[in-house]
């Protein structure tokens, strides 16, 4: 399963997103099990676009995934609020690890 990420980026290396997915592929293997995994490649260090062109080639790989996992968190990005209505509007099967409290 081609799994597309929506994290917060701020604050993190590349050491430490790949930290981060480790654990969030653990977690799809509890829930989903028998399953197979591959996070799709999002992450791009030192971007020198604008934030505009960077979400644009994020949506390029969005649109390859079979599901879109919402990281902790990830209701403080801007980015990850907005990947998260691209995905209810256009139907992506949705997994959040935490849930925004109202």
């Amino acid at each position: 399963m081609r799994i597309y990420l929506s994290q917060s980026f701020e604050n993190m290396c590349s050491k430490k997103v790949k930290k981060y997915r480790n654990e969030v592929i653990e977690i799809l293997k509890e829930k989903f099990p028998g399953e197979e995994f591959e996070i799709l490649e999002n992450y791009i260090s030192k971007f020198k676009g604008s934030a505009f062109e960077l979400f644009l080639i994020r949506m390029e790989v969005m649109k390859n995934a079979d599901l879109i996992v919402f990281g902790k968190n990830w209701y403080n990005s801007d980015g990850c609020k907005i990947e998260s209505q691209i995905a209810q509007v256009y139907k992506f099967k949705i997994f959040m690890l935490e849930i925004p409290s109202i």
